[in-house]
């Protein structure tokens, strides 16, 4: 795990009201829980994940892959919160070499822990018949792991995995900036006390050098071992693991040369890691066994003396560096409140620019359309004056037609005018005409009225007279009309 939590984050971590107790259930079938152990770094992932490629079930909520191991923790997050809290709150923490002292809780806090351990593996794993568990720090707590899953009718075995020391400490020292001397310890911390805490147990030794230069004969030897029916067979799951196990993913390679030449590591971490890579081999190489007791007594021996003064300045020590990176916190969180202020002003701004840019855009965009309607008006102005121009060739044409017309009306009033005058003429004569006509035909009427009336005497004078000569009377009659 990459970031080791405070005790305050990990002891909200964790539910902190004492759990209700719970119903006793009818006994089930065995189930196999399948317990990783080993320092950080060591491979316990590696192996983990190999382990589930055969076929046993990982906890729901795994630690996510980061750049400390792109390839993944595979450990459930919620036990490991609640781990370190439990190791801090017992005054312990990961890295500590000292043992761990599980007495150092109270009976009531003993309880809380198991109860929650339980609880949690319960959630995160349900009814599997084969689960894999690892989590490093159960390395320095074995037993309180193991009475656990045995209550909750699992049976137990495990897998311990051992690295080069060296490649275990160019790991942490670029993690945790740790050093050479203080990782060493650490080392032999994890890898004493689970070696002795499953002594005696179904257990199987793996170091992660065997586990990279040819897994298929580890897995299968730890099938054997621990009396494990694998779902999938190591045949089966081949591809897959190897595609894992790449040698891309290597990382801090050691050998065992370089390990027994380097004088900065303590002769106890050679001795151990030289002794469990025996037991690799034979889990009962007693003289194996038998020096690492040796080095163990010696090692508690001297936590014992000089682990407390160590721990105790280690923690002062980040206490006090706690405290100064609390207030350059506090500074930063000043800093942070100024620069916040100042990132609204900014945000301010570029809003403000943003409706600016938005508005130069919008004109932008008017004045395209302002071109478009120039260009377009532009455009209609030619056509009108084209058409203005043929429209005054023929007004021009219209204006020379309209004085020709003018020329022509005047030629023809001037007709006019003497044709009325003709007229006029012609009616005077006419008048003048009829008026002689009239008094013609007055002349001859009075003219006829008296030849009538003569007439008319003469027949007269005809009736009065003897008859008379008829044509003496004809004869007087013509002459009569003869005048």
């Amino acid at each position: 795990m990459n970031k080791h939590p405070s005790a305050e984050n990990t002891r909200d971590a964790a539910p902190v009201d004492e759990p209700k107790a719970r119903k006793a259930r009818p006994k089930a079938a065995k189930r196999t829980c399948i317990m990783v152990l080993g320092m950080h770094r060591s491979g316990t992932s590696a192996l983990t994940r190999a382990i589930n490629l055969l076929g046993a079930e990982l906890p729901k909520d795994s630690i996510p892959a980061d750049s400390n191991n792109a390839n993944g923790y595979w450990e459930p997050t919620r036990l490991t919160l609640l781990n370190d809290q439990m190791l801090i709150e017992a005054g312990s923490r990961w890295d500590d070499w000292r043992p761990f002292d599980p007495d150092s809780l109270s009976a009531s806090r003993a309880e809380f822990y198991k109860v929650e351990i339980a609880r949690i593996i319960g959630e995160e794993y349900g009814d599997d018949a084969l689960i894999v568990l690892k989590e490093p720090r159960i390395s320095r707590f074995v037993p309180l792991y193991g009475a656990i899953l045995a209550s909750m009718n699992f049976q137990v075995r495990y897998v311990l995995t051992v690295r080069n020391p060296l490649s275990v400490i160019a790991s942490l020292k670029k993690r945790d900036g740790m050093t050479a001397a203080f990782g060493s310890l650490l080392w032999l911390r994890y890898v004493l006390d689970a070696e002795r805490a499953t002594r005696g147990a179904a257990r199987a030794f793996l170091s992660y050098e065997s586990l990279i230069a040819d897994w298929y004969p580890s897995i299968a030897r730890i099938g054997e071992t621990l009396s494990i029916g694998w779902p999938r067979t190591p045949a089966e799951a081949k591809v897959q693991i190897d595609d894992f196990l790449s040698a891309e993913h290597q990382h801090h390679l050691a050998s065992v040369e370089r390990l027994l030449a380097d004088e900065a590591i303590p002769e106890w971490a050679k001795d151990t890691y030289l002794a469990v890579r025996s037991l690799e081999k034979d889990a009962h190489d007693q003289e194996a066994l038998a020096r690492l007791d040796q080095i163990k007594a010696g090692f508690d021996a001297g936590t014992r003396q000089f682990g407390a003064a160590c721990i105790l300045e280690l923690n002062a020590r980040q206490a006090a560096f706690t405290g100064t990176v609390s207030a350059l916190e506090n500074r930063n969180a000043e800093k942070d409140g100024a620069i916040n202020v100042l990132a609204d002003d900014g945000a301010s701004l570029k809003a403000q620019v943003e409706a600016l840019a938005q508005r130069e855009s919008a004109q932008g965009q008017l004045l395209v359309e302002r071109d478009k309607e120039i260009s377009r008006l532009t455009a209609q102005k030619k056509v009108h004056k084209t058409q203005s121009d043929a429209l005054a060739r023929q007004l021009i044409e219209l204006e020379r037609e309209a004085v020709l017309e003018r020329e022509a009306l005047l030629h023809l009033e001037g007709r006019l005018q003497k044709a009325q005058r003709q007229v006029v003429d012609l009616e005077q004569e006419r008048e003048f005409f009829l008026k002689k006509q009239e008094e013609r035909i007055s002349g001859v009427a009075e003219e006829y009225k008296e030849r009538e009336e003569f007439l008319l005497d003469e027949i007269r004078k005809m009736h009065r007279g003897n008859s008379g000569n008829f044509t003496s009377l004809i004869y007087s009659v013509f002459s009569f009309f003869k005048r």
